[in-house]
């Protein structure tokens, strides 16, 4: 178990410092990170400043003197809760009395938590999804209690702003956490969230027991002032700025203005004026109440312009806005906070959407059909073209179906460790004695179709007439044989689905993983690092297995003699069996969410995430995306588009 920490350890710390990074942005090496302050709640629940005074820069000694190690982090709206979330992860993990027993902690996101769910069942799996352990393993570390969850956003798990407005996920997963011991103790764990819904919590009796709190104090004004200094010096025409540094007064300890006392602010105004425009206009604005709208407006075209060097071509301000847009809307609609690629079939939800992709999987099924029955030929055209195209449209249809209509969605391919070894020998023996029973099943039902053939004219006569392209008197052209490959055909079909299952549990016996067929990254143990890699992954291996089937069975009949068909169809229906139906289902939606989102969103979605990340405008979360900013996303989803451009 220490090794498997160990490895969690490694990992956690990679994450954090690249999530660390998005945040600081892309001058991260020139600019420090400003040193938060924050009090401590002390007694009635009153936050008391803290002597001496502690900064973001000690929040891992000051945690460590928790007795408990339950620790709610508060702030307003883009405060740097999840920054110093991250500091707090990267500091445990970094310290020099750190030793190979001591918990690790991992930053996870809440907002995917079905409350409904144990939170250890739930931290189980999400560590496996995320974090490249096996489901046991990961199971292993929580019951150990090894874990810290470091858990970000419950104030995110409801989507009403209103402070008196029902919260039931939140106050499900508040009293999931109080649950959550160590023996007879509360079990350590950090917890973010903004002021105002923890006060409305706590007024509703619905607090985190055992837990200390710390309120993230405003920017002061020297703080503030440093940063854009900072800033300034990086900036074109440093000259602009003087007028809106003066105006914060020598007081050092003074609070700024609100549009000036947060990180997420001061980021916002260093941005909007990076290029050009004088910042003292803010002044102007404030008095009119629509400085924060007015920052928002101009955020996403400023980090556009700073960032040009898009993989195809620059991206618009205007097209950028507006994809990021019904990003938003989507996530709204749905519930959810992240946006996870392979998850956007969500965006055209609906007996619309599940239409158009049962009328595409029928087309792809037919045309993939088509071609390989039109491949299987020898020169002689033994079944009629119109059995050949109705196969296929009712397979291509049967595809269609498989896509729209089932609930999982699409599924990933991955292998997962095996809990019990003997569990996976023992099903190894049980799959081999299949293997021998439809081995026998076969030889047997050769053996009928050959002695029927030779001992019952009406049917030795009617194949031949097929055979040789004349009409029988009781089947119509070509249904005949294909009534003897569909029933013939039924038994090296289970004996190669035996194989199949014995050529896996094999693999399990031999290697301790098994490969397994799951819904989604975030209910299995699937090692995702990239939020690209699902779809791709999947979409390039069924596209090479397609090639593969396509190319061996043209070679099969018009290459390889008979005896060698066998053998090159077994290794390949082998693999296609367990690739090619989730393949195809991705394919499907794949090219039904194209259609669907063609005028919504980039074609190349994945790419342009990663460029909105560097720009900061999103951010990387695990297996997925998230916006840089709740009041960014909020902005966006309500905010008038502007028109798109021609491109």
């Amino acid at each position: 178990m220490d090794r498997l920490a160990e490895s969690l350890a490694q990992e956690s710390k990679l994450r954090c410092g690249e999530q660390h990074r998005q945040l600081l942005g892309d001058r991260a090496r020139l600019i420090a990170p400003i040193d938060l302050g924050f009090d401590a709640e002390g007694e009635r629940g009153l936050m008391t400043p803290l002597a001496p005074p502690r900064r973001m820069s000690g929040i891992t000694t000051f945690y460590q003197t928790l007795p408990s190690r339950r620790l709610v982090i508060t702030g307003s709206a883009g405060a740097g809760k999840t920054f110093m979330a991250i500091e707090l992860v990267l500091g445990l993990l970094t310290c020099d009395d750190r030793s190979k027993t001591d918990p690790v902690p991992v930053r996870l996101t809440l907002t995917d938590w079905d409350t409904d769910t144990d939170f250890g069942t739930w931290l189980a799996r999400r560590l496996a999804a995320e974090y490249r352990l096996s489901l046991h393993g990961a199971q292993e570390l929580v019951a150990a209690r090894r874990i810290i969850p470091v858990l970000d956003g419950l104030d995110e798990l409801d989507a009403a702003a209103d402070p008196h407005a029902a919260t039931p996920r939140a106050i499900a997963a508040v009293e999931a956490l109080n649950r959550y011991l160590d023996g007879k103790n509360g079990a350590p764990f950090v917890l973010t969230c903004r002021s105002w819904r923890y006060r409305a919590l706590v007024a509703a009796g619905h607090g985190v027991r055992e837990a200390d709190r710390i309120q993230i104090c405003p920017v002061t004004a020297g703080q503030a002032r440093t940063y854009l200094t900072e800033r300034r010096r990086h900036a074109a025409l440093p000259d602009r700025w003087p007028a809106l540094l003066n105006t914060l007064g020598p007081d050092e300890g003074a609070t700024p203005p609100d549009w000036l006392s947060t990180p997420w602010r001061l980021t916002m105004v260093s941005t909007v004026y990076a290029r050009d425009g004088d910042p003292f206009e803010l002044i102007a604005r404030q008095r009119d109440g629509v400085v924060d709208e007015y920052l928002l407006n101009l955020y996403v075209p400023e980090a556009v312009a700073m960032h040009p060097s898009a993989p195809q071509g620059r991206y618009s301000a205007a097209d950028t806005e507006r994809w990021l847009a019904h990003l938003a809307r989507y996530l709204h609609q749905t519930g959810k906070q992240s946006i996870v690629l392979h998850e956007l079939w969500g965006l055209g939800r609906g007996w619309k959407a599940r239409a158009l992709a049962g009328l595409v999987g029928t087309v792809l099924g037919m045309l993939t059909l088509l071609g390989l029955l039109s491949s299987d030929r020898s020169g002689d055209a033994y079944m009629g073209h119109r059995y050949d195209i109705l196969i296929a449209a009712l397979i291509g249809a049967g595809l269609g179906g498989f896509a729209a209509f089932d609930p999982s969605g699409p599924r990933v391919l991955h292998f997962a460790r095996v809990d019990q070894r003997s569990e996976a020998v023992a099903a190894c023996r049980v799959a081999l004695r299949w293997c021998l029973l439809s081995l026998l099943a076969n030889a047997l039902g050769l053996a009928a179709f050959v002695w029927a053939y030779d001992h019952w004219p009406l049917l030795h006569d009617a194949i031949r007439r097929e055979l040789d392209g004349a009409d029988s008197p009781l089947w119509p052209d070509g249904l005949l044989l294909w009534f003897v490959f569909i029933v013939l055909g039924g038994l090296p079909t289970t004996f190669l689905t035996a194989c199949r299952y014995l050529l896996v549990s094999g693999i399990a016996a031999r290697t301790g993983k098994r490969p397994v067929v799951a819904a989604s990254p975030q209910s299995s143990s699937i090692e995702v690092t990239d939020p690209r890699a699902p779809l791709r992954g999947v979409l390039l291996t069924g596209a090479a297995v397609l090639a593969a089937l396509i190319t061996l069975t043209f070679l099969a009949f018009t290459v390889f003699p008979v005896w060698a068909r066998f053998a090159v169809w077994l290794p390949l229906y082998l693999v296609g069996l367990t690739v090619l139906p989730e393949s195809a289902r991705w394919s499907v939606w794949y090219v039904t969410f194209r259609l669907w989102a063609r005028d919504r969103l980039p074609l190349r979605t994945g790419v342009f995430c990663d460029w909105a990340c560097e720009a900061g405008l999103l951010r990387v979360s695990g297996h997925a995306y998230e916006f840089r900013h709740r009041e960014l996303q909020d902005w966006l989803m309500t905010s008038p588009q502007r028109p798109p451009s021609a491109y």
